[in-house]
């Protein structure tokens, strides 16, 4: 290795606040509650972070707590200017079916979106629920998308929906107290929502129907601010407490409880805990940490400065501890680079590299065939066969890459094409009914009527296609354009690159970013539906149908998307010889040695450094650390 320069770079130092870890034992020794719900968790909602969790990450059924996510969108909406306080609802003869909690909607009923608002949040009205998703997207399906996709945009790994209510318990209905946290603390972020979740009582329909909070936190309990109550035979009960004193806010989520009672009392619990233990502690307080003295630097002192978050939960009683850190400026890249430029490793680094590395794979893929869209980790890291960061040095049989050119239309039909599809939903219904009545009495006494509702039917789904296709029009024309590139012989991978949105390709947002993933395609299994991942329905069918080399026309998708797929070459299956990575292998090997020196030397300097601190200043805000 060569000799080191003794050179002192310049450096700024900084204190930055720790999070605390989940408390084994609360502040000056409490004990931690003692709860009996079988999954629960306890954040605080400005840092997010966790005080407590049991179970937090098992995935269950939620119930009602659902509506969580609803209210979500909603508000989203209502914030967002495309959904009004006043505009007016109609419930469809689907959302005046549903039972359970509800408000008893009549099919034609109709009612504003504040109102509605304040039936899902104080009785948790399934009825309400659905007749808003599908006011809002044209049908609960198309909302529940919407739910979905804004779960992965919280970074709700363990959460996914079937339905917006939660009144049905299914295997594609789940989610964890962490994940109901999280979502609980993007809706609380609203101050509209707790002109609705504090809400005792109220009444709907002139003074008619009265309702009642189900949460029944908000009667008594101090500085409750919501949110949402839930129950099923099969989910038990349910419970995201949310409440506010002094300006903190705390999020108590207990899941799974025997009883109504048993899930206040744990929710009470964690709240008493929270306040009683903790409080927020602002790094801005006027308190200014002490200039740090450097040798042999560019200048005599740099400025302390805090990093992260401006505030933190600390135990009550306690103050806040500070770590050193060096900042990565340009200076150390630059100096690095030139530590570690002739830094070397040998052939028999890289020969074990690929050895482990061959045997992690095989053993990957024996478990797990369809294992690269399974295993999220390994995609990442990896992100396709021959990817220019690490190859993968297994192949496995039937894999081909899929790629998409897709073109997303803006904005929405208006209010006009909602109702015309809310229409055909109850024309569809009353024919479906009538043509059902008939066949079972054998008599077709409602032919005439079933007759009329085929031609108004026929009618009403002109005027929609109508609409639709000129919404479309400009979507249509620019995704054709790049069709008709294709035509003429242009690269598929290029074609897509130009038409396609940079961060996203259909079917896994969660790779988007990824290099590979947008020029290559994704690397699927032939041979593993569970490879195909997010793909709809129809993009899979489509694919199914294209032989290797061959890419599809043009076509929407249930979202409205339009899309162009191509199927690539089948890979070759079996082992990547080091011989024809030798270069990625040797890069990545050299990479991970000059880090793990660079790191040490770091460590030397820290070691060696003369910082001297101000030490009754510190001592103000908390640990000093201190070289003598």
């Amino acid at each position: 290795m060569k000799r080191l320069l003794p050179l002192v770079i310049l450096i700024s130092v900084i204190f930055t606040l720790a999070s605390p870890p989940v408390f084994a034992l609360g502040a000056e020794g409490r004990a931690q509650p003692e709860i009996n719900a079988p999954a629960a968790i306890l954040m605080e909602k400005e840092t997010g972070t966790v005080l407590y969790e049991k179970n937090a990450h098992e995935p269950g059924f939620p119930a009602s707590i659902t509506k969580i996510m609803t209210m979500l969108l909603i508000v989203e909406d209502i914030e967002a200017g495309r959904l009004k306080l006043d505009d007016t609802v109609i419930a469809s003869e689907r959302a005046a079916s549903f039972g359970g909690s509800c408000v008893y909607l009549e099919a034609g009923e109709q009612m504003s979106v504040s109102d509605m608002l304040k039936c899902i949040a104080v009785v948790s009205a399934n009825d309400c629920a659905v007749a808003m998703a599908e006011h809002i997207s044209g049908s609960e399906e198309k909302f529940v998308e919407r739910m979905n996709k804004r779960a992965k945009e919280l970074g709700l790994e363990n959460t996914h929906f079937s339905n917006c209510s939660g009144l049905f318990d299914d295997g594609a209905h789940f989610t964890t107290a962490y994940d109901v946290a999280l979502m609980s603390r993007e809706l609380i972020k609203h101050d509209l929502i707790k002109d609705y979740t504090t809400i005792w009582m109220d009444s709907i329909r002139g003074g008619e129907f009265e309702l009642s909070n189900t949460n029944k936190l908000a009667y008594w309990y101090p500085g409750c601010t919501g949110l949402k109550t839930g129950y099923t035979s099969t989910s038990r009960y349910c419970l995201s407490a949310t409440a506010e004193r002094n300006g903190v806010e705390y999020i108590a989520v207990v899941m799974h409880c025997e009883t109504s009672d048993s899930r206040n009392k744990d929710a009470e619990t964690l709240l008493d805990y929270a306040f009683s233990s903790f409080r927020l502690c602002s790094l801005n307080d006027g308190v200014l940490l002490p200039d740090v003295h450097v040798e042999l630097g560019r200048a005599e002192n740099v400025r302390a400065e805090y990093t992260g978050d401006s505030v933190a939960v600390i135990p009550k009683g306690g103050e806040p501890e500070y770590k050193l850190e060096l900042r990565n400026t340009a200076l150390i890249e630059a100096y690095k680079d030139y530590v570690c430029k002739d830094f070397s490793v040998t052939d028999a680094d890289i020969a074990d590299w690929y050895e482990k590395q061959l045997k992690s794979d095989k053993e990957l893929y024996a478990s797990n065939p369809g294992q690269y869209k399974d295993n999220e980790e390994y995609f990442e890291k990896y992100c396709g066969i021959y990817d220019d960061a690490a190859p993968a040095l297994v192949v496995p049989e039937g894999y081909s890459r899929i790629m998409d050119i897709v073109v997303i239309p803006e904005g929405e039909l208006g209010d006009d094409y909602k109702k015309k599809n809310e229409q055909l939903d109850s024309l569809r219904e009353e024919c479906t009914s009538l043509l059902f009545t008939d066949a079972l009495n054998g008599d077709g006494a409602n032919s005439e009527r079933i007759a009329q509702l085929i031609s108004d039917y026929k009618t009403l789904q002109a005027e929609c296609d109508e609409m639709y296709n000129k919404f479309i029009e400009p979507y249509r024309a620019k995704i054709d354009k790049a069709f008709a590139e294709l035509e003429g012989g242009a690269d598929f991978a290029q074609v897509m690159l130009k038409y396609t949105e940079n961060e996203y390709v259909a079917g896994s947002d969660s790779y988007g970013g990824c290099e590979t993933f947008r020029t290559k395609g994704q690397l699927i299994s032939t041979k593993h539906s569970s490879s195909k991942g997010d793909w709809s329905s129809t993009v899979k069918e489509i694919y199914s149908l294209l032989k290797p080399g061959e890419y599809s026309d043009v076509f929407t998708d249930t979202d409205g998307s339009l899309h162009i797929i191509y199927r690539g070459a089948d890979e070759t299956p079996g082992e990547v010889k080091l011989a024809d990575v030798i270069d990625k292998v040797t890069a990545i090997v050299k990479a991970t040695s000059d880090t793990e020196a660079w790191d040490e030397l770091l460590d030397t300097w820290m070691d060696d450094a003369d910082i001297v601190y101000d030490k009754d200043l510190i001592a103000s805000v908390g640990k000093t650390y201190v070289k003598e």
